[in-house]
């Protein structure tokens, strides 16, 4: 199914880092890609990275997978203290729907237990009540996906290389896991083998539209 609006929305920069395959895809068929995060930066990281570094990394990964620049919204909740803001949140969210009704959504899988990517997907889901628009739920580092109303993507070699280089822009989270490329391989790998692919990427489906 071809999509003509996307938005994904993260709670921070670099919660992307698990979809970048399927981004590039949307983007290569032609669908308006726009990339929603609602903070700037990690708390965890302030005393050791510069100031608006994150970000900074996060535009370079998002210029390699193409969303274009004017598609790219930075908000400044901040980090760990989402729980405070949900109607706030909500609101953010329900205004993308309101002005550009887009048909495909994405938001933190309901089974990540990140508590800021709880509120988001939390507020995604209230927003897009009643609406047309397929909701999926995408992997994060905190994601433990059940083996039900599992979505899988098949990305090509290329995507998936490019995946990588897009990945190695976040030079202040290299301890984080996802800058180990063989373990963005064998995610990538497991889910392609379930399909019958070399590399593929999987999303919990939230709500479903079909034509």
């Amino acid at each position: 199914m071809i999509y003509d609006e996307a938005w994904f929305f993260v709670a921070h920069p670099d919660d992307e880092i698990w979809s970048l395959g399927t981004l590039q895809k949307l983007i290569t068929t032609g669908t308006n890609v726009y990339y929603f995060s609602f903070c700037r930066e990690h708390s965890e990281d302030q005393t050791w990275i510069q100031s608006g570094q994150l970000q900074g990394e996060c535009e370079k990964c998002l210029d390699r997978v193409g969303v274009p620049k004017n598609n790219r919204i930075f908000k400044n909740y901040r980090d760990m203290y989402f729980e405070y803001s949900p109607q706030e949140i909500r609101q953010d969210i329900y205004d993308i729907r309101t002005d550009h009704s887009p048909d495909l959504v994405f938001l933190p899988s309901s089974y990540d237990y990140h508590q800021d990517h709880l509120v988001v997907h939390n507020a995604g889901v209230q927003a897009f009540t009643g609406a047309a628009t397929t909701v999926l739920g995408y992997v994060t580092a905190f994601t433990q996906l059940l083996a039900s109303n599992r979505m899988y993507i098949p990305i090509t070699e290329y995507q998936f290389v490019n995946k990588v280089m897009a990945a190695e822009c976040y030079n202040c989270q290299a301890y984080r896991s996802y800058s180990n490329t063989k373990i963005l391989e064998g995610k990538c790998m497991d889910a392609g083998l379930a399909i019958g692919e070399k590399y593929a990427e999987v999303f919990e489906v939230i709500k479903a539209v079909g034509i």
